[in-house]
């Protein structure tokens, strides 16, 4: 690689060690491995869901930085921040500033949040919030709803939304759900706006 060959330049032997690492359990006893079996400089990844807050804490402990390429959460950025951390992944509340910025130019202005009904959901919607408030050119917040994950069914959600006179839906679920809601928004309310 490019960084081996820049580090053989300089006098360092640099190698690069790969971890399969499917869960949270997975990548705490992949990363303690590392750590303890080798002379590691620094650790990398964070893509599953708890994966970036086990590995902050290994690093922590070693005294080694961890880049995490993965996790948008917040937190790790604010109450759970950690001085050998460094984010490579841009926050949540980096994408959404830049997701309202199309819309708020196209006039985007009544807005209805679908959220995830969990800590992580609400943390979203707050974070959308104030996104709307930055970023929307005097948008707002028509209101919002918290779903349950892999609902089947969102007329109730639509019919809210449409009470509230919106004009655009910001989904903050995962994919599988946004592609459910999507089906019957188009559906029921083709001339709605959904992000």
């Amino acid at each position: 690689s490019k960084i081996g060959e820049l580090a053989e330049a300089k006098g360092w032997h640099l190698e690069l060690a790969h971890a399969n690492t499917p869960s949270m359990e997975a990548a705490k006893r992949a990363g303690e491995r590392l750590v303890t079996n080798g002379k590691v400089a620094a650790l990398i990844g964070g893509v599953g869901e708890g994966q970036a807050e086990v590995l902050t804490a290994i690093a922590a402990k070693a005294k080694i930085p961890f880049f995490n390429v993965g996790n948008t959460r917040d937190a790790l950025r604010q109450k759970d921040c950690n001085r050998y951390t460094f984010h490579i992944e841009a926050s949540a509340a980096m994408y959404l500033d830049a997701l309202m910025q199309t819309p708020a130019a196209q006039k985007a202005r009544r807005w209805f949040i679908l959220y995830e009904a969990n800590s992580e959901g609400r943390a979203l919607l707050a974070r959308a919030t104030a996104a709307i408030a930055k970023q929307a050119l005097g948008g707002s917040v028509a209101g919002s709803a918290a779903v349950t994950i892999e609902q089947p069914v969102y007329y109730n959600e639509i019919n809210a939304a449409r009470r509230a006179n919106t004009d655009t839906f910001l989904l903050l679920t995962d994919i599988v759900d946004q592609l459910a809601f999507i089906g019957q928004q188009v559906q029921s309310a083709p001339d709605l706006t959904t992000l």
